[in-house]
């Protein structure tokens, strides 16, 4: 489950906030964490960031704030976890997946995870965020099936909520975790 004290199966109501389920049930995040983020349901679950820890876990209310349940597993993130990382790790997974049948998916799977994986080693480029964006609405709207519609929701989420944090890698050079590649290859000088 992630960053949180107890981790395992749990079964709650729906309408039950993020901030509840962490501290009642997941007993709290671990000491020196704080909540940066929880992703849902699986890989094409949404990235939801704290600040809609307190929405209602709801079908109704997930959907009014742009995110969605998915299939009802949570990962729980704190300050110390790369959003870039993250989506890197659930591109590659999408990348892998893809039976290749449909263009957009087998190339779109494809080419999303290269720029992720290069805004990782800090080689990224502005540009190449509108890049993602074209690229996610063209997947999206013509891939055959449902992998390659919702391989672009941790694109989508990552550039709306944490935007600023994938911007400081292209712009610095440098990973604000310290959990990207280019920061171990910056310990290892």
């Amino acid at each position: 489950m992630g960053n949180v004290n107890f981790s395992g199966v749990i079964e709650v109501p729906m309408g039950v906030t993020l901030r509840e389920v962490i501290n009642i049930y997941a007993k709290g995040m671990k000491p020196g964490s704080t909540l940066k983020l929880a992703q849902t349901g699986g890989s094409s679950g949404s990235i939801i960031p704290a600040v809609l820890q307190d929405t209602p876990m709801d079908f109704e209310s997930f959907r009014k704030a742009g995110v969605s349940l998915g299939s009802g597993a949570l990962l729980i993130c704190d300050q110390n976890t790369c959003i870039v990382d993250l989506v890197k790790v659930l591109l590659q997974f999408f990348r892998f997946e893809s039976c290749g049948k449909c263009t957009p998916c087998r190339v779109g799977t494809q080419r999303t995870y290269e720029i992720v994986e290069r805004i990782s080693k800090g080689q990224g480029k502005l540009e190449e965020l509108d890049t993602l964006l074209d690229l996610a609405n063209e997947m999206e709207r013509a891939s055959n099936c449902g992998l390659g519609q919702t391989a672009t929701v941790p694109i989508r989420d990552m550039l709306k909520h944490f935007r600023t944090e994938v911007e400081a890698h292209i712009r610095s050079g440098s990973c604000p975790t310290g959990v990207c590649e280019m920061a171990q290859e910056v310990e290892k000088v």
